[in-house]
C-alpha cells in the first residue's frame, strides 16, 4: 500500500492529499491505479484478499506477536497490530497451530474471530467455549460448533449467547423450539430469521406479538406458502383499518 507524508515527514491520509492538490485527484488515481496492477502484493494485502500462503500468514503472524506488547486488551488499532491479527484470525487457510495460539491472545476481538472462523479445530473451539460471553456468542453461531456445546449455549443466561446461537444454520432441529419459546423477543427473531428453523416453527413465530419477528418470519424463504398468505392477508387488513 502507498504511504503520503508532507514536507514534515508526518504521514497523510487519501483526504488529506486531496485537500492539499485537489486538482490532481483524477492524475493521482490513475497513477496508483496503474502502479497497483504491475506491484506485487504484500503479505498484508494478500491476507485480507484470502490469498496469504501459510508461511505468508506465519510471519504476518510472527511479526504481529512480537510487536502485541505495544497495545491493550481494547486498543482501536484497527490498522495496526490488532488488525493484522483479526485478519489472520477469520482466514480459513491459517494454520491451525497458528489459530490454537491466537485464542490465547489478550485481545477479545481476535479470540471472537478465531472463535467464528470454521477452520478452527474442534478442541480449540471447546476451550473458547469457557471464554467470555462475548467470544462465546460469535462462536454460538460458527457452524462447525459441536452439537454438544450449542445445547449448552442454548441454555445460556445471556440472551446475547442465546441470540447468536438461534442464528447458527446447523443447529439441531429440536433446538429451535426451545429457542422459538424463548423470552427474549431478539433470541425469537434469530430464530425467526434462521432459514434452517422448521416450518411448523416460522408459522408460530409469524403470529408473534412482536412486529419485527412477523416481518423476519415474512422474509424468511423457509417460511410456508400458506403463512405467508396469512401475514400478507394481515398487512392488507391493517392497512384497510388505517385508511378508514
Amino acid at each position: 500500500e502507498i504511504e503520503f507524508y508532507d514536507a514534515r515527514d508526518e504521514q497523510l491520509n487519501w483526504d488529506d492529499v486531496m485537500e492539499h492538490v485537489p486538482e490532481f485527484q483524477d492524475e493521482i488515481r490513475d497513477v496508483l491505479e496503474a502502479d497497483a496492477k504491475t506491484r506485487p502484493m504484500s503479505a498484508l494485502a494478500k491476507l485480507k484478499a484470502g490469498k496469504a500462503t501459510s508461511e505468508e500468514i506465519r510471519q504476518a503472524y510472527r511479526e504481529a506477536m512480537a510487536d502485541i506488547g505495544n497495545i491493550g486488551p481494547h486498543d482501536e488499532d484497527d490498522y495496526g497490530t490488532k488488525g493484522t491479527l483479526i485478519s489472520i484470525a477469520s482466514t480459513s487457510n491459517t494454520p491451525p497451530d497458528v489459530l490454537d495460539e491466537l485464542a490465547s491472545v489478550k485481545i477479545e476481538a481476535v479470540r471472537c474471530n478465531v472463535a467464528e472462523n470454521t477452520s478452527t479445530p474442534e478442541d480449540v473451539l471447546r476451550r473458547l467455549a469457557d471464554d467470555t460471553p462475548e467470544v462465546q456468542g460469535y462462536l454460538a453461531r460458527n457452524v462447525s460448533l459441536p452439537e454438544d456445546i450449542m445445547r449448552q449455549f442454548v441454555d445460556s443466561d445471556d440472551d446475547f449467547v442465546r441470540r447468536y446461537v438461534a442464528m447458527n444454520e446447523k443447529l439441531p432441529k429440536d433446538l429451535f423450539g426451545t429457542l422459538a419459546d424463548d423470552d427474549s423477543h431478539y433470541v425469537r427473531t434469530c430464530v425467526a430469521g434462521n432459514t434452517s428453523t422448521p416450518p411448523s416453527l416460522l408459522a408460530k413465530l409469524a403470529e408473534d406479538e412482536e412486529g419485527h419477528i412477523r416481518y423476519y418470519a415474512a422474509r424468511n424463504t423457509s417460511t410456508p406458502p400458506e403463512t405467508l398468505a396469512m401475514l400478507a392477508n394481515l398487512r392488507e387488513k391493517s392497512d384497510r383499518s388505517t385508511a378508514e
